[in-house]
């Protein structure tokens, strides 16, 4: 890594795995394998399979890891990385039973991202003060590269109240564009380590 580099949050989502080969195996070995880099890993239910979120010293490391562990495990994936995070928090970072990551365009990402975290950060800020067991709510976002403007992750109890979430103040803010989500049911799926 550079000394003018710095370390890069990066999600890859996960559109098919090599014939043979099942999602959460592949998911496990990903996170078993990359304990330096990989933070979170989830199968979900949309347009990805499976999501991997990973800290990256830089982006030769991100290339190295793409055109090895993620290549030589069947993962055929894009990747995307924070360009700028939420003040409140960056995707991936707790969540309740059901969350849903969200791929928004926007016709501003900056004022989409202000307005996300003013509606939903003094909420995410009430959940950090409960036991992890005991939150209903979770929210992370950040302004990211590739083919979506922002990353937003959302989560609730459940799917009905996730739905709810995304339909009735997600998508109202405005400048929100276009939004595509994909959902995961979190316990026993999800593999999750700070970094």
């Amino acid at each position: 890594m550079s000394d003018q580099e710095e370390s890069i949050d990066a999600y890859t989502f996960i559109d098919h795995v090599d014939p043979g080969k099942r999602i959460q195996e592949v998911l496990g070995d990903i996170f078993e394998q990359n304990e330096e880099t990989v933070r979170f890993t989830a199968q979900f239910s949309g347009p990805f399979i499976g999501l991997v979120a990973a800290k990256l010293p830089g982006l030769r490391e991100g290339h190295e890891l793409a055109n090895g562990a993620y290549w030589d495990a069947g993962l055929r994936c894009e990747t995307t990385h924070v360009i700028r995070p939420s003040r409140i928090m960056i995707p991936k970072r707790g969540s309740p039973d059901v969350c849903a990551i969200i791929q928004v365009k926007a016709s501003d990402p900056d004022a989409v991202l202000d307005a996300l975290d003013d509606r939903f950060g003094q909420r995410q800020e009430e959940q950090w003060e409960l036991p992890y067991e005991e939150r209903t709510f979770n929210y992370g976002a950040a302004v990211v590269n590739g083919t979506y403007d922002l990353l937003i992750d959302v989560g609730t109890p459940t799917r009905r109240e996730t739905i709810a979430l995304i339909r009735d103040e997600v998508r109202t803010v405005p400048g929100i564009d276009r939004t595509v989500s994909s959902f995961a049911h979190l316990p026993g799926n999800e593999r999750r380590r700070d970094l």
